[in-house]
């Protein structure tokens, strides 16, 4: 009985294939984008559901662009020769694992953004989509490959992404 017992106790524990993305785990990227200016965006997603080989997110983004007048953006500025855009914006996600280390996601933005008016910021809507993968190098840690096109401007995003 005892030999039993032992023998139990040493065999390692065997584990299910995880859902990369189960309910209640959280995503957070860092990326740089360019075209036609360039910029950093910083993102956090919260997985609401998994959803067999998919999963929902809702988050938030905050974007820093510096874009130049007259390309894609749709504000201008005459008193600055480059335009500097902040947005602050929600964001839900569907996205579908591709494998445990590829996953494939699109979504939609929706909040503020501020562009610059003389001396100050004036606010204005800001909303847009977003196509993107994530490829998990490990468990936790994966490069973000991201466009986005905005009523603000569209950019191809680069960085890294977290899974927590």
């Amino acid at each position: 009985m005892l030999v039993a017992l032992v023998a139990v106790l040493a065999v390692p524990e065997a584990r299910a294939v995880e859902d990369p993305f189960r309910k209640g785990s959280f995503l957070a990227g860092i990326q740089g984008g360019i075209l036609p200016g360039f910029g950093s965006t910083v993102y956090g997603d919260y997985v609401l559901a998994d959803l067999g080989k998919g999963h929902f997110t809702v988050g938030g983004q905050i974007g820093i662009n510096r874009r130049v007048p007259g390309s894609w953006a749709i504000f201008s500025s005459k008193t600055n020769s480059k335009l500097n855009l902040l947005s602050l914006t929600a964001r839900a996600t569907y996205g579908l694992n591709l494998s445990s280390k590829l996953e494939l996601h699109g979504g939609a933005l929706i909040g503020v953004g501020f562009t610059p008016n003389e001396y100050k910021f004036t606010p204005g809507l800001a909303w847009g989509g977003l196509l993107g993968l994530r490829f998990f190098f490990t468990d936790n840690l994966a490069l973000s490959f991201e466009p986005q096109y905005a009523n603000y401007g569209t950019c191809v995003n680069l960085g890294l992404a977290f899974r927590f």
